[in-house]
């Protein structure tokens, strides 16, 4: 696959990036994610890891 030139930054970028950092401020991820399951319950349409993790588990014998 040909490596690719980076493209130019769309007009309006900066100014988009500027309105919604106007009102808001910087976001942190995990507060937004946290917030929006404790208004949705989202977070129920996720299995558990524990479910995976109480499954057939075999060690990897990666030959060390």
């Amino acid at each position: 696959m040909p490596e690719l030139e980076p493209l130019a930054e769309p007009t309006g970028l900066a100014a988009l990036e500027d309105e919604v950092a106007h009102p808001w401020g910087v976001l942190d991820l995990l507060d937004v994610l946290q917030n929006a399951d404790f208004r949705t319950g989202f977070i129920e349409e996720f299995p558990s890891v524990a479910i995976a993790a109480s499954g057939d588990v075999r060690p990897v014998d990666n030959g060390v």
